[in-house]
């Protein structure tokens, strides 16, 4: 994966957030975010780098998650593969 296909992600996620927004939480779809899909470099041996670059990409998207009156979930589905 490039920064780009990452860019291209955390977009999506933006405009699901901003498009889907309601006052009411729970009939509101919520988002289900990818962290490997938000860092081309999602791998232990580049923690550091994940680390600041992806917890401001990922803090703006939970701001606008709330924002949309949405919940944010983080979906851990390869956990047991990517360590980070």
């Amino acid at each position: 994966m490039t920064a780009a296909d990452a860019a291209r992600y955390a977009r999506a996620y933006a405009i699901f957030a901003t498009s889907t927004a309601c006052d009411d939480i729970t009939a509101n779809p919520g988002i289900s975010v990818k962290l490997s899909a938000l860092h081309p470099r999602y791998k232990v041996a580049k923690t550091d780098r994940v680390m600041a670059e992806l917890l401001p990409e990922l803090t703006g998207l939970a701001r606008q998650a709330a924002q949309a009156g949405m919940g944010l979930n983080i979906d851990a589905e390869e956990a047991d593969r990517l360590g980070l």
